[in-house]
């Protein structure tokens, strides 16, 4: 496989994340979620305007690079409104289960990111910043699980304990394995 092809398939796989986003809020019919997807992309493209104030078209261009950060960002918005926090866990409300499992996957994303930093000497930022098919992917390592334990309650709640697990351990996990296997892509070329 040659380095194109490799950078083709990691763009191929951020377009889809993104593409997959956008169908899961749009195939909710959640009003909120929508409201909140949409609200994400502001936050976002002013951030990389500040940021950026040599490059006046990056706040176009960055939000759907980084479909990650645009998913969390509207994650924190919804997350306002629709969780609940109980004696037992998560209490997702009014939300559909595969469109709040989106949701939360990204705000456990960014929690992990963040829970992580000091463990890493800054290279878990780096990877955020510099390596958006890993974070994709990991968002969807953790949406599939998160589906699968909202589908097995019937009030739409998650648990404490899993919640933990899959916001420390995964994301560690990952990050580790990322360390290994990035340096060793980089040299593939």
């Amino acid at each position: 496989m040659s380095l194109l092809s490799l950078s083709t398939l990691f763009l191929v796989m951020v377009a889809g994340f993104w593409l997959f986003a956008m169908w899961r809020v749009v195939a909710s019919d959640h009003g909120v979620a929508q409201a909140c997807f949409v609200a994400g992309y502001f936050p976002l493209a002013i951030v990389v305007r500040l940021g950026r104030t040599f490059d006046a078209m990056a706040p176009v261009w960055a939000p759907f690079l980084y479909p990650y950060a645009w998913v969390g960002l509207a994650a924190v918005f919804w997350a306002a409104s629709q969780i609940r926090l109980t004696r037992h866990g998560l209490l997702i409300r009014e939300t559909p289960r595969r469109m709040g499992a989106l949701y939360l996957a990204a705000l456990l994303l960014h929690l992990g990111v963040l829970l992580a930093m000091p463990l890493s000497q800054g290279r878990i930022l780096s990877l955020y910043l510099m390596v958006p098919p890993a974070m994709v992917l990991l968002t969807m390592l953790l949406y599939f699980p998160l589906c699968w334990l909202m589908g097995r309650q019937a009030e739409g709640r998650i648990d404490w304990l899993p919640l933990v697990l899959l916001t420390l351990l995964v994301p560690l996990g990952w990050f580790k394995l990322c360390a290994l296997t990035v340096p060793a892509l980089l040299n593939y070329g």
